[in-house]
């Protein structure tokens, strides 16, 4: 049985979902079938505590008289 977002969040707020790193996932598979660890798991994270290519700010000065210009 497939596995729904509301209940996947509910085993979160319990504190009691299963949560792995896809390296842990990736070993796991090697051991198990998928169907078993679908139902085993329920969160994949890929996550990463660096920063990425994609990270950014906006900083936003407002237009000042005379403008001025950030370095």
């Amino acid at each position: 049985m497939a596995k729904t977002i509301a209940q996947i969040n509910e085993k979160i707020k319990a504190g009691k979902a299963v949560v792995v790193t896809a390296e842990a996932f990736s070993a796991m598979a090697k051991e198990k079938s998928l169907t078993e660890l679908a139902q085993e798991v329920d969160v994949v994270t890929t996550a990463t505590f660096g920063p990425m290519c994609s990270s950014g700010a906006i900083i936003n000065f407002g237009h000042w008289s005379p403008g001025i210009r950030m370095e």
